[in-house]
């Protein structure tokens, strides 16, 4: 069952120009069927249920519902989403010679069953026509350039009069990772600390990332204890979903040789399965053990009196 209170206000339509709700001539949503579109690990659940008992999305979007209908002979696409973000972005464009491709619209997303308090950008289309559409809910708003990385995808078909086909298209992948200590070319003694923070920026659904391993020489160390609080790298990509984005692990040097070693950190994007690699180079110099040869070994025997 499909519920209206799930979504936000955002209706989109195409012509390029934003309309009133109060235009005529459209179908009731509640009369249509609307195609949804899940993200990957976007999960929707009425266990969170917000002010006056409308359901509240986990983090950022949880559905996005698109709406064809026919009207005049020609397709209209209309899209409503909901997100707990305060912040949606969405542009799209078509494919062809003729193509083009929109501004970033800005939407609140409050997630109201009441769509009387939306907004329609129309598109009018025929056809054979595609589209893509971009699509992106945070904290704060995106450059252009931050958009069109991180932004999902989708490839929307028209197949018929009030008919589509949609298709996501795989999300770009934009890791991003950094090894803080130990510092470029420190000497290393003992136990040390290696600590950081790794992410993935195209995530719509926590950090991104869900392993970090350690690795020296080509041979893997261990696993790194992932999902530590970093709300300063949220802070900076202006989204909490990657606050818990630290790693860290304590580094027995001892299982290394004395000399220049290079850490390797790596970590495995969630969405596409993707490891990416960070690095650092340190100087091992532990104490050495002397090393006894049998021929120093003297050996004392007692003195027996006869």
């Amino acid at each position: 069952m499909f519920y209206l209170a799930r979504h936000s206000t955002l209706l989109l339509t195409m012509l390029f120009t934003l309309l009133p709700m109060t235009t005529t001539g459209y179908a009731n949503l509640a009369d249509l069927d609307p195609i949804i579109l899940h993200y990957p690990d976007a999960t929707f659940s009425e266990e969170h249920a917000g002010q006056n008992g409308l359901l509240q999305p986990n983090p950022t979007i949880s559905e996005i519902a698109i709406y064809p209908e026919s009207l005049n002979s020609l397709t209209v696409i209309r899209i409503s989403v909901c997100t707990d973000a305060p912040h949606f972005q969405l542009r799209w464009s078509m494919d062809g010679p003729d193509g083009f491709m929109t501004e970033i619209f800005v939407r609140p997303t409050s997630c109201s069953s009441d769509f009387g308090h939306g907004s329609r950008v129309m598109l009018n289309a025929v056809l054979g026509q595609v589209f893509t559409l971009y699509l992106w809910s945070s904290q704060q708003l995106l450059s252009e350039d931050d958009f069109m990385q991180r932004a999902a995808r989708w490839r929307i078909t028209v197949i018929g009069l009030g008919r589509i086909n949609t298709e996501r298209i795989p999300p770009l992948t934009v890791p991003a990772a950094t090894v803080e200590e130990p510092s470029s070319g420190a000497t290393a003694q003992g136990t040390i600390t290696v600590r950081g923070w790794a992410l993935n920026a195209a995530s719509w659904h926590g950090t991104g990332v869900d392993q970090v391993q350690i690795h020296s020489g080509g041979q893997l160390l261990d696993t790194a204890s992932y999902g530590q609080p970093r709300p300063d790298v949220g802070t900076d990509y202006g989204d909490p979903r990657f606050n818990n984005s630290g790693y860290s692990y304590q580094l027995d040097t001892t299982r290394l040789t004395n000399g220049s070693h290079t850490i390797q950190v790596r970590y495995r994007s969630s969405f596409d399965e993707t490891w990416h690699i960070v690095e650092r180079e340190i100087n091992v110099s532990n104490p050495e053990v002397p090393i006894v040869r049998p021929s120093e070994v003297k050996v004392y025997l007692p003195l027996v009196q006869r």
